[in-house]
């Protein structure tokens, strides 16, 4: 039988070139499985496969975006209408359709 060597969320965090902070939000999320100790966490260094290649950065945001008007507050949509030589209550022929 082989035993294995657990790492705990320094170690780990360290094979994956991550803070222990992220390591932690892997377990806390479900993508990193580990089993809790008295102050840590024991990984199988096996399991970190499992995260290694993940994507950087946020994930982009979902938006129906038309012409950019959407996702503007109100004001800056009021500020758009006067630019483009209408009142704010005014139905341009896009937002028809």
């Amino acid at each position: 039988m082989r035993q294995t060597t657990l790492l705990d969320t320094h170690q780990a965090a360290a094979e994956l070139q991550v803070s222990p902070k992220q390591v932690s939000a892997l377990i806390r999320a479900g993508r990193l499985p580990a089993e809790s100790t008295d102050a840590d966490w024991a990984i199988a260094p096996e399991d970190l496969e499992l995260v290694r290649e993940r994507p950087t950065g946020r994930p982009r945001k979902q938006t129906s975006n038309v012409r950019g008007m959407v996702n503007k507050p109100a004001r800056a949509r009021r500020r758009s209408a006067r630019a483009r030589g209408g009142r704010p209550g005014d139905v341009q022929e896009w937002q028809r359709a």
